[in-house]
C-alpha cells in the first residue's frame, strides 16, 4: 500500500506532456524526462534474470555539474552527486529525482 500512495514516485510518473527518453537500451535502461518544476525524473532499470549495478552518468542524462538526488522509493535524500549507481533487483526498477545543486 506504501508503494501505491507514494506521492513522490505517483508525482514522476505523471507525463504532462513530457514522456521519458532512455539514454541506454540494453537489458539495463535508465529512462529520464523534466519535470515541470525543472528537476529531472528518472528511473533505473533491469531486465536481466539476476541482480546488477546499473549505473547513470549526469553528462549522459545531458545535465552539467551536480544535483541533489532523491531515491523517490524510500522517499530519502542521497545527497550531492554527478554519477549513480544501485544495485537492482532482477526485472526491478528504482526511480529517482534531481534537483540542480545549490
Amino acid at each position: 500500500m506504501n508503494l501505491l500512495t507514494n506521492d513522490e514516485v505517483l508525482e514522476s510518473t505523471r507525463t504532462r506532456g513530457r514522456a521519458s527518453t532512455p539514454w541506454r537500451k540494453s537489458y539495463s535502461d535508465v529512462w529520464a524526462k523534466k519535470m515541470e518544476d525543472g528537476s529531472l525524473a528518472d528511473g533505473l532499470f533491469n531486465r536481466n534474470e539476476s541482480p546488477q549495478t546499473v549505473t547513470a552518468r549526469l553528462a549522459d542524462l545531458h545535465v552539467q555539474g551536480k544535483v541533489r538526488v532523491r531515491d523517490l522509493w524510500r522517499q530519502k535524500d542521497l545527497g550531492v552527486r554527478r554519477l549513480f549507481g544501485a544495485e537492482i533487483p532482477r526485472h526491478g526498477r528504482r526511480p529517482r529525482a534531481l534537483f540542480p545543486a545549490d
